[in-house]
């Protein structure tokens, strides 16, 4: 977000308060996710969907849960690869 700049900051923001959208983007708009081939997408992908499929909780998993999970395995991910 920070490479967007705060206007578009606020903007984007205000966009995900007002449709009650919660918003987790992979990169700044002038930079591009690097695909690993072992995982078979970029390290962001990977993550949210492993979240997405239970990785993250055994059960129900909130957006913020998945938010910090997404977060951590990137990390992780990045570090490994």
């Amino acid at each position: 977000m920070a490479s967007r700049g705060v206007s578009k900051e606020k903007a984007i923001a205000q966009l995900a308060r007002s449709t009650g959208t919660f918003w987790m983007t992979a990169s700044g708009s002038e930079q591009f996710p690097v695909e690993f081939k072992s995982l078979g997408h970029d390290a962001f992908i990977y993550a949210l969907l492993e979240g997405l499929s239970g990785s993250a909780n055994n059960q129900k998993i909130t957006v913020r849960e998945l938010s910090l999970y997404v977060e951590f395995r990137v990390n992780e991910l990045t570090e490994k690869y």
